[in-house]
């Protein structure tokens, strides 16, 4: 009642100088923390609020480049509440990529976000799982569903039909730019494209058939859009393949957003805002279209006799971990070491989703540019 009698007789200049003096606290105790850092880095001076956010739109390599350029190959920055560390030179990455057994400082390799829990992320697969109980389990089983000789074997064999399936789509195309007179010399063709498009649906496909067992047919569909004659192909794993590799690739982007951001400026921030909804409609889609694969694969398999051989591809060997269809289970595994028990779906769809982020935009950017060092060579 003393409070509440305290509260009314208050005046709006009362208010004001709270909120000031509020204001002015919080201020103060912001920037005391800041200049009283340990080991201090060059870097953009933090604002109130809102930290570093001013210099950052969503484009990480335009806010690396910045940063490198006004402030070296050590620098540090603030983000959600986080004091970050851009390390831009070789030499300082050596300690960080010498595995060691003994030495676990850098083995979670993101900072803990809440943004991580409305993702869909936290707690779930390898990348960023923050339980170590958690990541131990699966990262045992997604070691063991692909550095299984059979799944070695797989990768090379597709490895080579898709590249002598790409291979055709080129020359298909460059034969439509033939002239009347060259016709006759089909393999004198020319091709002008877009390596960058290409590769990542050339590596969308090898992951894909990799991780599920099952043609997506991204390279037919990308194909499709500059022949007026259709490559069509019946059943595919995924209807429409053009936007399941792009949404993959707007959850990838959504990830820097999500750690970036706190939760307010997420809602409210001018210009993030409306990416963040968009974000969280895209992971709703990638998660529904995860589901559907591994119910429909597992399905197929309950359906299947036990004892029948099944495929070698991520997806199944994620499924039938510890079951009684797990033909390479590991007797010397006890409940100490790893739990025994099957994989949910929740955790077999986060871990495929690790696969896929992985795969198909990080290795298709190495394939880029071992491509373009190839052309170098040969120019």
């Amino acid at each position: 009642m003393a409070i509440y009698n305290i509260i009314v007789s208050l005046k709006i200049i009362d208010f004001l100088i709270i909120f000031v003096f509020t204001f002015l606290v919080y201020v103060f105790r912001f920037y005391y923390k800041y200049f009283t850092r340990p080991n201090p880095l060059p870097g953009p001076l933090p604002l109130p609020f809102i930290e570093c956010s001013y210099l950052y739109d969503g484009d990480n390599k335009k806010l690396f480049a910045l940063l490198y350029k006004k402030y070296g190959d050590l620098c540090e920055y603030y983000l959600n509440g986080k004091r970050r560390i851009l390390i831009s030179s070789p030499e300082y990455l050596e300690k960080m990529l010498t595995p060691s057994s003994k030495d676990s400082t850098f083995m979670i390799r993101l900072p803990h976000s809440e943004g991580f829990e409305e993702y869909g992320m936290a707690g779930r697969g390898i990348i960023v799982n923050h339980d170590i109980k958690s990541w131990r389990y699966n990262r045992y089983f997604f070691n063991k569903a692909i550095l299984t000789p059979s799944f070695n074997h797989e990768a090379v064999k597709w490895t080579n039909i898709m590249s002598q399936e790409l291979e055709g789509y080129w020359k298909s195309l460059g034969n439509l730019n033939l002239s009347k007179d060259n016709l006759k010399n089909l393999n004198d063709w020319q091709l002008e494209i877009d390596m960058a498009e290409w590769v990542r649906r050339f590596t969308s496909d090898m992951i894909v058939i990799l991780i599920t067992g099952e043609r997506s047919y991204t390279m037919a569909s990308y194909y499709n859009l500059y022949n007026p004659v259709k490559v069509i192909h019946s059943n595919p794993l995924i209807e429409d393949s053009e936007r399941f590799v792009k949404a993959f690739s707007d959850y990838l982007f959504g990830i820097t957003i999500f750690m970036y951001f706190g939760y307010f400026s997420r809602r409210y921030y001018p210009g993030i805002k409306d990416k963040v909804k968009h974000l969280l409609n895209n992971r709703d889609y990638v998660f529904e279209a995860l589901d559907i694969i591994i119910k429909k694969r597992r399905k197929e398999i309950e359906e299947m006799p036990v004892g029948t051989k099944l495929g070698h591809d991520m997806l199944t060997s994620l499924i039938i971990t510890n079951t009684e269809r797990d033909m390479n289970e590991d007797k010397n595994i006890t409940k100490d070491d790893i739990s025994t028990r099957p994989m949910t779906d929740v955790e077999i769809r986060g871990n495929l989703l690790d696969a896929f982020i992985a795969g198909v935009d990080t290795v298709s950017i190495n394939g880029f540019w071992i491509v373009v060092f190839l052309c170098d060579l040969n120019s």
